[in-house]
């Protein structure tokens, strides 16, 4: 069964270029794994030091795989010494 991952970061005024910069690093890292079906970056337009990820997996293995790959290491060490709240990461299923 397919897994939906969403991962919420807000970060520090003055450091949006490095949640930007990050993301651009583990893009294409993670959309080359086998198990990622999709995988997006997002800033949200109506308060710009927000960013979400988004990303669907064949099932659960595979995102746990993922979860433990260097590139992904290092993006949520970037990005959670950038936030100023806690990260919020999701996991789900689709309904519909």
């Amino acid at each position: 069964m397919e897994l939906y991952f969403l991962a919420r970061f807000h970060v520090r005024a003055g450091t949006d270029s490095d949640a930007e910069a990050a993301l651009v690093d583990v893009g294409p890292s993670t959309r080359g794994e086998a198990g990622c079906l999709e995988w997006h970056g997002f800033r949200s337009l109506a308060d710009p030091r927000l960013f979400v990820v988004t990303s669907v997996w064949r099932d659960q293995s595979d995102f746990d795989a993922h979860a433990d790959l260097p590139h992904t290491r290092r993006f949520i060490k970037a990005m959670t010494a950038i936030v100023d709240s806690e990260p919020e990461f999701v996991r789900g299923q689709a309904i519909i």
